[in-house]
């Protein structure tokens, strides 16, 4: 899920430990209900891993944190390494993050 107005991306409870992680910290969460600790677990992110050539993973420090909607909440720490634009006629949006390129000699 993509929420513009969040300032840190989160993942859903419960992930961290799926994945295996340990907690490299612990982090104050304010949401709509409040204010709460949760821990914090470090993860390379790539968006669009099905293209041809995807962007650059992106390394970040999440929180975990309940989440009604899919396994991680990507906010404006993640967002500000791109551009992003809403088509709305169209109900789409576009999101264009860095990328290298290695050419072949």
């Amino acid at each position: 899920m993509i929420d513009t107005g969040a300032e840190v991306s989160c993942v859903n409870e419960g992930i961290g430990s799926m994945l295996g992680l340990e907690p490299v910290s612990r982090y104050r969460v304010k949401t709509p209900s409040g204010f709460s600790v949760h821990n914090v677990y470090q993860l390379r992110v790539t968006l669009g891993p099905g293209l041809d050539l995807p962007p650059d993973p992106i390394d970040v420090e999440v929180p975990e944190v309940e989440i009604d909607v899919g396994a991680m909440l990507i906010g404006r720490d993640i967002l500000s390494h791109g551009e992003m634009a809403w088509y709305g006629h169209d109900e789409r949006f576009e999101l264009v993050l860095p990328r290298s390129f290695v050419t072949a000699l």
